[in-house]
Parts: C-alpha cells; structure tokens; sequence
C-alpha cells in the first residue's frame, strides 16, 4: 500500500492485478493505512515495526472462511506482512503470501 502521490504508480497493485489475471480470482482491497505514513527504506528495523501499526481493514464483511492471498512488492524484515497477518488473526481464513523480492 505504498502511496501512489510520490513515485507515480502502486507496484503492488501491478502485482496483485497480473496474479488476478493468472490465477483468476478478484483484487479486493482489504487492508488500509488509517494514517499516512512514510516510506519504510530509510528506517531502522524499530521503526519499520513501529510504523506498521498504522493499518486496519476497511471492510471485515465476507472475510470468514476465505482463502485470502496477500501480496507484496518486496518483504524486507516482515514488518509490513506481520502487520497484515495480524490483523486477520482472529478470523476463519486461510492466508497466503505472495510477494516479488525477499531481501
């Protein structure tokens, strides 16, 4: 969910577009920040953690017994995919993960 203001597109939305084509299923766009943030490649481990904290679901209709597919840009030290994975913790849902880089 890196805003789209500072670099001129959403490469995560690109990725979760083209794996919807491939695998056939809809993008549905779940998770939002509730403040904007800034962008997590000049901070330290800290506060990439800290600054994940600033995301909820927009909508917790028909998520119950889903198979849900979280996709990513690049996972760096997993802040940002444990901050999702949390907020889908209390809920009948399978969760996968996709994403490009791991670094």
């Amino acid at each position: 969910y890196q805003t789209k203001k500072k670099k001129g597109f959403n490469q995560t939305k690109i990725i979760a577009n083209s794996l919807s084509k491939k695998i056939g299923v809809p993008v549905i766009n779940k998770i939002e920040k509730w403040v904007e943030t800034e962008s997590q490649t000049k901070k330290s481990i800290y506060q990439r953690w800290a600054n994940q904290k600033k995301i909820k679901l927009n909508n917790k209709s028909n998520i119950a017994g889903k198979d849900i597919l979280i996709a990513d840009d690049v996972i760096t030290n997993g802040a940002t995919m444990h901050a999702c994975l949390k907020l889908f913790e209390k809920m009948d849902t399978n969760i996968s993960i996709a994403c490009i880089a791991y670094s």
